[in-house]
């Protein structure tokens, strides 16, 4: 009967003090109980002279409209670090590189990257095959580019030639904006005292320095000169400059396929020189490189990095721009040279003749950008409105999966399908008409 009148008074007691009633609801989600379960005096005792591990995780499973979530903080339940338990990247003595990381830290934990998929999923072929190994070998750039070679290699068409690592001609590269050089101070204060100023009406006589002056103030302060000298040369020397493209790997047509295509316009013999008389006059670069490799017009590159050596996307995507912009001006300067020779041929209808000796009806090529198994393909367009050369993203895949390097192959098919078609045809009729 005591038990009861206790009952009953400890249920008014938490009627009237909201913080008792909080401690009931606490204690049914430590209990595990639902909110029918209702917490008498008696249990309370219990619970205070005998405590239960309290499981804070329990609360998540109480919903919020039992008031629980929406009161309970589990910020004092958190253990805090000490200071000599936390230790910074920065200060790491003996932080492992990326390539360490994942190659002994994950390998450590049981951590995979790029697992290759079980059999009965379905054997990927010899590029995914080949990625996955570079993958777990923390491959260079040359063990991808290797792996590249191989994949295009299988799809080779006839009239392709493909060409990896040799310098282009620095000509190609597009022409860079640069600031008009500043006026030295020095030079400017000299200036300024031998010209008179806007307001001079006293008709004060203006000593210039003499040349024999000139000639002993070089000759007593040669290191003066000298710095001139080499101010000068800094003030001509540009301040943003690009590299001349050296693709990883190049795709063109091949010299010899062009020399068949033409005979028939040409002549055998006036056609296997025909090409190279362009290239040596400068009238029509076709060869970009540096030395002769019985290869014109590019249309495809390759420029790969590897993330475990240190390259990355962005600085492979870089390269790629450069490169496929010089194609197209290889392009560019084509047609220029096909307007012009239809222009003169036919002056009373060169408009027609002009477009008829295009190449391409809009300068094309594509590259492809890579890290490690992240391949971009990108296709490099001229805008017609203000002739900037612009690079947009085709598409992205990795070759670590199946699907992915399927994908990938099924693109450059029809790069090489279209470079052997359209654009060879397009070159082959321009040249033609030259």
């Amino acid at each position: 009967m005591k038990r009861k009148q206790d009952e009953s008074h400890f249920e008014a007691e938490c009627s009237v003090h909201p913080q008792l009633h909080k401690r009931r609801r606490i204690f049914d989600a430590a209990q595990g109980r639902s909110s029918r379960h209702r917490l008498t005096y008696q249990s309370l005792r219990q619970l205070d002279q005998h405590p239960k591990p309290f499981a804070p995780l329990s609360l998540l499973n109480t919903s919020s409209t039992d008031g629980v979530s929406d009161t309970f903080d589990p910020a004092p339940l958190r253990s805090q670090p000490s200071r000599s338990t936390v230790r910074t990247h920065s200060t790491s003595p003996s932080r492992p590189t990326d390539a360490q990381y994942r190659a002994s830290n994950l390998f450590r934990a049981n951590i995979s990257v790029d697992v290759e998929l079980p059999a009965d999923v379905g054997a990927p072929d010899k590029l995914c095959s080949k990625s996955n190994e570079l993958v777990r070998g923390s491959a260079g750039e040359a063990e991808w580019i290797d792996a590249i070679h191989v994949a295009m290699d299988d799809l080779r068409c006839s009239g392709v030639k493909y060409v990896r690592n040799r310098d282009w001609i620095n000509d190609l590269t597009p022409p860079v904006h640069n600031p008009p050089p500043a006026i030295p101070r020095k030079r400017k204060q000299q200036r300024d005292s031998i010209e008179p100023s806007n307001g001079n009406t006293s008709g004060a006589t203006v000593r210039y320095p003499s040349p024999d002056a000139s000639a002993q103030t070089t000759q007593s302060d040669p290191l003066r000169f000298s710095a001139e000298r080499v101010e000068a040369a800094m003030l001509s020397t540009p301040i943003f400059k690009l590299k001349a493209p050296r693709p990883d790997m190049c795709v063109g047509l091949s010299d010899e396929v062009l020399v068949e295509a033409i005979e028939p316009l040409k002549g055998r013999k006036a056609a296997k020189i025909f090409l190279a008389d362009l290239q040596d006059n400068a009238t029509l670069i076709s060869n970009p490189f540096v030395t002769s490799l019985g290869f014109r017009f590019p249309f495809f590159i390759v420029e790969a990095k590897s993330g475990a050596t240190g390259g990355n996307l962005y600085q492979a995507q870089n390269q790629a721009a450069v490169g496929g912009a010089a194609a197209l001006r290889i392009l560019q300067n084509f047609a220029e040279l096909c307007v012009d020779t239809a222009t003169a041929s036919a002056p009373d209808r060169a408009h027609h003749a002009a477009e008829a000796a295009l190449p391409l009806e809009h300068p094309l090529t594509f590259s492809l950008a890579t890290e490690g198994p992240v391949h971009e393909l990108w296709a490099h367009i001229v805008k017609p409105t203000d002739g900037e050369f612009c690079m947009v993203c085709v598409g992205l895949w990795r070759t670590t999966a199946a699907s992915g390097a399927r994908d990938l192959m099924r693109h450059l098919v029809a790069i090489l399908e279209w470079g052997t078609k359209e654009f060879k045809e397009g070159v082959v009729r321009a040249l033609g008409s030259v």
